[in-house]
């Protein structure tokens, strides 16, 4: 990791960041409605017959914005742009490009408060998350500049052979299809094409449909910044739009987020059309079923904020979010342990995140609030016992009501599924061997986590445990670029990481050469 990098400091919310919280609220809502074309080449295409239509979750028809929607045709042109533009990008001297990079920081950190409220509105998340998001998006932009140094340098092989030079060096690969879920609708995307620019190779992105906004927002400031126009394309879309980036000929690597379903789709469509320059590869991160265990040494206040903070933070929608949350030896204590998370979630505070004394909201929109309700219906007929709160909330939004069970069949499918909602299953366990044995029986490994202090369950957890990212005393959300370097195995992703220099080479191949220095028995040194 380099020295050289720092995460940026988190916003202290005194008077003059939230007069500018406010303001960039109000300029957002004068916003509303507005359209976001296809944009390719930085210039808007023509103004689509299909649209999207982005609404804020929290407020049932209040229209955010509305975006056109790219064919396969716009697709295929924004490829044979980035192919032009990748030709001059790949060339360029590192410094011009850690220059430009630096300029789209600066510009992110700039307008923090104007993108922030965006989010707010178009993911109905809190003050605190919305800006946390686009800090996150800062740290992947100072990062991956950073690292741009140590792959831009040849590898020297066994320097002490007299005989021969040997060393290895990155290019950059080729376009970079940019596919991204909607509930982080400013990092997700940024850490991708960032990564993918850093690495040489030009992107091109589709948002969710749930957030073109924020995605049309992104786009922008890259292209503030200085960043070419070929190298980045805005391609807001439905399936068949992401389909189309997938499938073209010139694509040679896609990253995606999203859900294990389409996520198999799209690695299936991926082998089945291979680009011109080879075989694609595919960077998937599939979700999660994640579990806190709690031993019984653990400190109760502080596992009950943890799980507060893990669960019902941003409304469990998130990847990385606690379901499954193991008791270990507390046979008959579960009643206890509801009772005081119970207390806890009848303290949060629900209701439209424009208003800062609202930490938790809506889900994002009417799909996923039915799924849930039906899960919730489906959990409270089996569970031997279930705690349901009413939302506290009688605004017109997609909101729900935060739930926890036991008793439910850990191999039900119930709770083997991921799910995208405020709801926790508890269940009890003897020992950490058991435990661990129930934490690894899902198709899952993203996020862990355990509270104890024994130092023989912490090693055991730790060395056992199946997941990608493990947490001891502390909650299983928030991971850090550079710090907590995020990413899954099993049906959660390939095991790769985010938020590390590593991930560069995802958008890179790797090319050797040897010299021989010898010339009639003679040794010639440069």
């Amino acid at each position: 990791m380099s020295e050289n990098f720092w995460n940026e400091p988190h916003v202290d919310w005194n008077k003059e960041s939230i007069a500018a919280m406010e303001e960039g609220l109000k300029r957002a809502r004068k916003s509303f409605g507005r359209y976001c074309p296809v944009m390719i080449d930085g210039k808007a295409m023509r103004e689509s017959q299909e649209l999207i239509y982005s609404f804020d979750p929290a407020y049932q028809g209040r229209v955010v914005g509305i975006a056109g929607v790219a064919d396969a045709a716009e697709v295929e042109f924004a490829a044979e742009v980035a192919l032009r533009a990748f030709n001059s990008w790949k060339n360029r001297k590192i410094e011009s490009i850690a220059d430009i990079l630096q300029k789209v920081g600066n510009i992110f950190r700039e307008r923090k408060f104007e993108l922030a409220p965006l989010i707010v509105f178009e993911v109905s998340k809190s003050w605190d998350e919305a800006v946390s998001e686009v800090e996150e998006a800062i740290d992947f932009i100072e990062l991956y500049r950073e690292s741009m140094i140590k792959f831009s340098e040849p590898v020297i092989h066994q320097p002490w052979i007299r005989s021969e030079k040997n060393y290895s060096y990155f290019i950059p690969r080729g376009i970079t299809g940019v596919v991204k879920g909607w509930n982080f609708p400013v990092a997700l995307p940024v850490e991708s094409i960032v990564a993918s620019l850093a690495a040489g190779s030009p992107a091109l992105f589709k948002p969710a449909e749930q957030s073109p906004v924020c995605g049309m927002e992104v786009v922008r400031y890259f292209l503030d910044a200085g960043v070419p126009a070929g190298l980045i394309a805005y391609l807001p879309g439905f399936a068949d739009t992401g389909k189309a980036i997938v499938a073209s000929p010139l694509v040679t690597q896609i990253t995606f987020t999203g859900s294990r379903e389409v996520g198999m789709q799209i690695y299936e469509t991926a082998a089945k059309n291979p680009s011109r320059f080879g075989p694609k590869r595919v960077d998937l991160e599939l979700g999660g079923n994640n579990l806190m265990i709690v031993g019984e040494s653990a400190i109760h206040d502080k596992v009950v904020k943890d799980i507060i903070i893990s669960r019902f933070g941003y409304n469990g929608q998130k990847c990385s979010a606690l379901q499954r949350l193991i008791i270990i030896n507390q046979q008959g204590n579960e009643a206890k342990w509801v009772e005081r998370l119970d207390e806890a979630v009848l303290s949060l505070q629900i209701g439209h995140p424009e208003d800062p004394i609202y930490r938790y909201s809506a889900l994002i929109d009417e799909a996923a609030r039915d799924k849930y309700l039906a899960k919730m219906k489906a959990s409270i007929k089996i569970a031997s016992k279930s705690v349901v709160h009413a939302s506290g909330c009688d605004g017109n939004g997609y909101f729900v009501s935060p739930a926890i069970f036991t008793g439910i069949p850990h191999e039900s499918k119930l709770t083997q599924e991921e799910v995208f909602g405020p709801m926790l299953f508890v269940f009890n366990v003897k020992n950490i061997e058991d435990a661990v044995k129930l934490a690894n029986s899902t198709d899952f490994a993203l996020t862990a986590g355990i509270h104890t202090e024994l130092g023989s369950e912490k090693d055991y957890f730790v060395k056992h445990c199946e997941s990608g990212n493990k947490y001891v005393n502390r909650p299983i959300t928030g991971s850090h670029p550079g710090r907590q370097p995020f990413g899954g195995h099993k049906f959660s992703g390939f095991g790769e990481k985010v938020g590390t220099p590593e991930r560069l080479k995802f958008f890179m191949n790797s090319e050797s050469v040897s010299v021989n220095l010898e010339s009639r028995g003679t040794v010639f040194e440069n």
